[in-house]
């Protein structure tokens, strides 16, 4: 599957089908409320406010009908999780030209998990996720994203070095600055990667793996008045060990307080926090091996992004995007014993 930036997005489809397929009424605002992947829609309506979710066409029926599934599991569990509304004809999706859609009720919200202790609170939160998800969503088999944020070791390894190939495959004498810089970065992504890989194969029989969410916290984790009041994009959803999704979480919070620099990130002591936060919440807490693995884990998602350019039909032009990311990863490599240290 090969695509130019995953683009376009998902396109706005004829609000009039809508108004007629859930009577909604008239709609006075439209507004795209982002996404990486599909696309989000606020809408003003006679009725209320809503959000209209557009998924991109490689999601399948019966990928979004199971993720309902769990949804569903969840919300009746006590969980925030905002439910899709019914159409006129009772079907929670909806298929628009190429693309499935759903609706789901606007949440009011004043913020999401943007702070330390909203932070504390969200993995909290996700200690009892994963128990629940653990012991409770064992009898369904999610067919696994096409898409997602998640590669053991090896996949990451064998998708860069598709990736470089690509981009080596340009007469020797038209290399352009461009290239080469591309290919030096897939040739150090490698060298991470094979370390990597040398430390999963002696630690990855003694990480828990279950179902979790995928894509967890910060603007997926919304709050109103300091509580947490949605759960909100499964599309990730998908089993994994379950300290990736800490090492996922906490990356980009610490990235944000780094502005995109994790090095510049002074507050790492405060991970420790956290991570008593989620034990507490939770009866099945996390092990020693799981805790020192997060470093490791945690150096996994930025290069993700560098092995996801194979998916582009020109890898060279969006690898060099994500130069910060592989100095993240490095950094964390480099001082994943540190790290570690803090942690425990």
């Amino acid at each position: 599957m090969k695509q130019d930036g995953y683009a376009p997005r998902a396109q706005l489809c004829d609000v009039s089908f809508l108004s007629g397929q859930y009577r909604l009424g008239s709609v006075s605002l439209v507004r795209d409320l982002g996404g990486a992947y599909n696309l989000n829609l606020l809408l003003q309506t006679e009725r209320g406010k809503y959000v209209l979710r557009v998924y991109r066409p490689w999601v399948t029926q019966l990928r979004l009908s199971q993720l309902h599934q769990v949804k569903r599991l969840l919300a009746h569990a006590g969980f925030p999780v905002p439910l899709p509304l019914p159409a006129i004809s009772g079907e929670t999706i909806l298929r628009y030209q190429d693309h499935l859609l759903e609706l789901e009720p606007f949440i009011a919200h004043d913020g999401a998990a943007d702070t330390w202790e909203r932070n504390a609170i969200a993995f909290s939160l996700l200690g009892k996720l994963h128990a629940f998800l653990g012991t409770e969503a064992t009898n369904i088999h999610l067919i696994d994203p096409v898409v997602s944020n998640y590669g053991t070791p090896e996949m990451l390894l064998a998708w860069t070095r598709q990736a470089a190939e690509e981009s080596s495959q340009s007469p020797q004498q038209v290399k352009t600055q461009q290239t080469r810089q591309a290919l030096s970065l897939y040739t150090e992504a490698m060298q991470m990667l094979i370390t990597l890989q040398e430390q999963w194969d002696k630690t990855q029989e003694h990480l828990p793996r279950q179902l979790t969410h995928g894509d967890y916290g910060g603007g997926n984790l919304l709050f109103l008045h300091e509580q947490p009041v949605a759960m909100l994009d499964f599309d990730f959803m998908r089993m994994r060990e379950r300290v990736f999704e800490l090492a996922y979480t906490l990356y980009w919070w610490l990235s944000k307080q780094g502005q995109g620099h994790i090095a510049a990130v002074s507050c790492w002591h405060r991970v420790k926090e956290l991570l008593a936060s989620y034990n507490e919440a939770t009866f099945m807490p996390l092990t020693t091996q799981e805790i020192r693995a997060l470093p490791l884990e945690m150096a996994r998602v930025p290069l993700y992004w560098i092995a996801e350019t194979h998916l582009f039909s020109n890898p060279t032009n969006e690898v060099i995007k994500h130069v910060e990311k592989m100095t993240n990863a490095h950094w964390i490599l480099e001082h994943a014993s540190q790290l570690t240290d803090l942690f425990v």
